[in-house]
């Protein structure tokens, strides 16, 4: 058989791979184009409780207050306090499409979650993308395929702030990897592309900080490796200078306005869940099921570099090496953010929280799942043999999860139109974690754990004011989610978090119900059935200092 030579007959050869490269790349923008498609469609025409089934409690934070502020309320959940407990690109985002659409009507919910489906499109093409920068197209392309797993689909299509994120952090990965932003000899252009990149990271979600740092600390050491250490920290400095740009016109505006107007830089429910600097460890976290969606991915990730570097494989394509090097750079900035919330968040650290770890893990699999096939051969079986299994993960966990959510969020959202339909109209609610019930009751509902209410109400709490509180609040009703009575009755704990503080409590009993809904599996840990309860307030105890709680009858 004739071999192809340097003539004639190695362009036929050539063009082939060409062609057959471009054309894989337009059947994933076809694919992604229309699953984005059949998505939207599925959100125009499904009901609003399916819809509640797919999405995150705490993503109705962001769209009560972006609806409370088209309506002209301000920035506020309950339409009585003020908060700036959200992070600000996404809100941005909710508060145009409010703004275009009747806040009130069901197009502008539509709307938002369209635009949840435009993302996670977009994340799968930047995925596809960011994977071509270790890996072969085959490799890159199976790869993504792990978005559609329901555990990583969920951080785009849950309707939280953290489908932006990881679309910035896969940008970012790109932008670093072709224009080798991490080098001091790039133009101001390049640098300030970087700055910008990094300033729409850490304003999709501000615990982001970490993964900047690395990044940060990356730059700094090729500087000094390609100087020296003198000019090497001076040309970093540099890139810093010119890199600073889009922050100062981005980011610092932000952090003002939270500093001027709240008395803090960072969102109140950032600063409720922190510790820090104080040490709050606790072993059994590590086990927590929210817990391990990072554990396992941060373990994967480490495995999966061990793996490369026995296998001693760097990539044969231009851009593998210095994107295989930049993979370890974005998962440090993931152990960093692991560490932290194991340290200092002793509270309320939701599977989500660890979303940003979603790009490293795509990234390691595809950097693996390429060497792999290049060692074993028969890529063709091999590369077939990860897609299928991969998908029948998809039908499964994708069952599973809607099934999962729906046993709570179909409870909680009937609580929300029986609380429509039967309380007054002045009705004012009460409850921890109030997002989908807030939105969906059409009354006023008072966040009770704080994340999205005022600094003032961690004010009462820790000045045992909670009763003073509630009731200038005009709160006529409380409810909670997760009703099990001991002993004859059910204890609210309101801990006043920013202060540290054990704050007050409310304690109600059966004879206060005015609405008991039927009983359903409680989430985590799953310790038996409870119901979603509605007391009267005139009827339950109000205590303002939860350290005498015990000291008298319910």
């Amino acid at each position: 058989m004739r071999q192809p030579d340097g003539g004639g007959g190695l362009a036929p050869v050539l063009k082939a791979l060409v062609s057959r490269k471009v054309s894989l790349d337009h059947c994933i923008i076809i694919a992604v184009t229309l699953a984005v498609l059949a998505r939207i469609l599925w959100v125009a025409s499904a009901p609003t409780v399916a819809i509640a089934f797919r999405s995150t409690d705490d993503a109705y934070y962001y769209l009560n207050v972006a609806r409370n502020a088209v309506r002209g309320n301000g920035l506020t959940f309950d339409g009585i306090n003020t908060t700036n407990g959200f992070h600000p690109l996404w809100m941005l985002c909710l508060l145009l499409i409010y703004g275009i659409f009747d806040p009130g009507s069901s197009a502008s919910f539509q709307a938002v979650f369209s635009l949840v489906a435009l993302i996670a499109g977009l994340n799968c093409w930047f995925a596809y993308r960011a994977a071509l920068c270790v890996a072969d197209r085959p490799a890159a392309a199976t790869s993504i395929a792990l978005l559609l797993v329901a555990p990583f689909a969920s951080a785009f299509l849950n309707g939280l702030e953290t489908g932006l994120l990881v679309l910035f952090l896969l940008v970012l990965f790109e932008a670093m990897v072709r224009c080798d932003l991490a080098s001091t000899r790039t133009r101001f252009r390049e640098d300030m592309l970087l700055g910008l990149l990094l300033s729409l990271v850490f304003l999709s979600r501000l615990d982001s900080m970490f993964h900047i740092a690395s990044v940060l600390g990356f730059v700094v050491w090729r500087a000094v490796r390609d100087h020296g250490v003198g000019v090497g920290l001076v040309s970093a400095l540099l890139k810093f200078v010119r890199a600073s740009i889009p922050p100062i016109l981005l980011v610092l505006p932000y952090l003002l306005w939270n500093t001027v107007a709240y008395g803090h830089a960072v969102p109140i429910s950032g600063r409720l869940k922190s510790s820090f600097p104080a040490i709050n460890f606790d072993p059994s976290r590590i086990g927590n099921l929210h817990t391990l969606f990072g554990t396992v991915q941060i373990l994967f990730a480490a495995a999966g570099f061990l793996a490369l570097l026995l296998m001693r494989s760097s990539g044969d394509h231009p851009t593998a090496g210095r994107g295989r090097k930049l993979v370890v750079v974005f998962w440090v900035g993931c152990v960093l953010h692991f560490l932290h919330g194991l340290f200092f968040m002793p509270w309320a650290a939701h599977w989500w929280h660890y979303a940003s770890y979603v790009p490293v893990t795509l990234l390691v699999s595809a950097m693996l799942l390429d060497d792999i096939t290049a060692r074993v051969g028969r890529r063709t079986a091999l590369i077939g043999g990860v897609a299928a299994t991969t998908a029948l993960l998809v039908a499964v966990t994708w069952y599973v999860d809607a099934r999962i959510r729906g046993l709570h969020h179909g409870p909680w959202y009937a609580a929300s139109l029986w609380i429509r339909d039967h309380l007054p109209a002045n009705a004012v609610v009460g409850m921890t974690d109030a997002g989908l019930v807030g939105y969906f009751c059409e009354r006023p509902t008072v966040n009770l754990d704080g994340v999205i209410n005022s600094y003032a109400y961690q004010l009462a709490l820790r000045d045992h004011k909670l009763a003073d509180f509630l009731r200038n609040c005009g709160v006529t009703h409380i409810a909670d989610y997760e009703v099990r009575y001991r002993e004859g009755r059910e204890v609210i704990r309101l801990p006043a978090r920013l202060y540290k503080a054990p704050g007050g409590a409310i304690v109600a009993t059966p004879q206060a119900e005015v609405y008991r809904s039927e009983p359903y599996p409680r989430r985590f840990p799953k310790t038996g059935e409870v119901r979603f309860i509605v007391w009267d307030i005139n009827k339950v105890q109000i205590v303002d200092d939860a350290r005498h709680l015990f000291l008298g009858p319910p």
